[in-house]
């Protein structure tokens, strides 16, 4: 049974994640609109932080008539790969192998979604473990995924508990890398 929703209500990218999971037809179309974006290499119009920031690392954009898209050309030796267990979105890695930015994409039809972020070196995250019951924040090297620091963990911890522990991460990489919200920062 399809879930049912609020059509009054704007569809967010995680609603619409879980509106087509609910359909075998509409799972095996975002798979074959994926496949398509990246064997054409179109990447959203939609970045973050923004076009010039992706062009000053080497990629170029040509215009085409797709509302959502723009052709680009990678920087040498950079590719695109779809994320593991997640039809809606791709990862581009550098010449080093790296994971250098996520896109994601999601079209129901009357609903569609297409942005790409670029990923900073130093990262917080949530790691979670045991059937989700024990949750782990930490902050790790993206290049390698290497966990740099562990600002705390246990089971089922409360909101306040998370946001103490993000605290601590984000005070961590503030002392080791002040820039590491600059997306640009650190790669080599």
């Amino acid at each position: 049974m399809k879930p049912t929703r609020d059509l009054n209500k704007p569809l967010t990218e995680l609603d619409a994640k879980e509106y087509i999971e609910q359909d075998p037809v509409l799972v095996e179309f975002q798979k074959k609109q994926r496949n398509l974006i990246r064997e054409r290499k179109w990447l959203p119009r939609d970045q973050d932080p923004n076009q010039a920031t992706f062009e000053k690392i080497g990629f170029h954009f040509f215009e085409i008539p797709e509302p959502l898209f723009l052709r680009a050309e990678f920087p040498s030796k950079w590719h695109m790969e779809a994320k593991e267990r997640d039809i809606f979105g791709s990862i581009i890695y550098d010449e080093k192998n790296r994971k250098r930015a996520e896109m994601s994409y999601v079209s129901t039809g009357s609903v569609t979604y297409a942005r790409i972020r670029l990923l900073s070196r130093y990262i917080t995250r949530i790691r979670l473990e045991t059937g989700y019951d024990e949750e782990y924040v930490e902050v790790f090297d993206n290049a390698n995924d290497e966990v740099l620091f562990t600002a705390g963990h246990g089971y089922r911890i409360s909101m306040e508990q998370e946001t103490d522990f993000f605290h601590k991460a984000f005070h961590w990489l503030d002392e080791h890398y002040p820039r590491h919200l600059d997306q640009l920062q650190y790669w080599d």
